[in-house]
């Protein structure tokens, strides 16, 4: 998808310069199909009025999808819990894997949106 496609929606600014070119590096190989659209950096209120914020909520042929981007480098290792990682200087970190609270911010999302449009958008989370 190129810079600046009506399909690219920028709903906030990046946190930061290194935030921009990953958001940059992951439009880019997005097709320009007529169907896949982005919102970035979208910030929402969910039924308990609390807010979560979202690096891309992606549409596709194939579904919805939030998209939670990390400026991690090295080589990445982990299990449902945390994650390892061994950076380019050999530095090992460990982290809480994001997956979780990702899989929560979708489901608050979807919730907030059934609620709004009376569940059109099927079951799955």
């Amino acid at each position: 998808m190129k810079s600046g496609s009506p399909n690219w929606i920028v709903m906030g600014e990046p946190a930061s310069p290194a935030e921009q070119a990953a958001l940059d590096a992951f439009r880019e190989p997005l097709p320009e199909d007529g169907l896949t659209r982005a919102w970035v950096n979208l910030t929402f209120l969910d039924l308990d009025g609390r807010a979560a914020e979202v690096d891309a909520f992606l549409l596709t042929k194939r579904g919805f999808f939030v998209v939670e981007l990390k400026g991690w480098h090295g080589t990445l290792a982990g299990k449902q819990q945390s994650w390892r990682q061994i950076t380019p200087g050999g530095q090992v970190r460990h982290h809480p894997t994001p997956l979780l609270l990702t899989i929560s911010k979708a489901k608050r999302l979807k919730s907030g949106t059934a609620a709004r449009t009376g569940d059109r958008w099927g079951q799955a989370a």
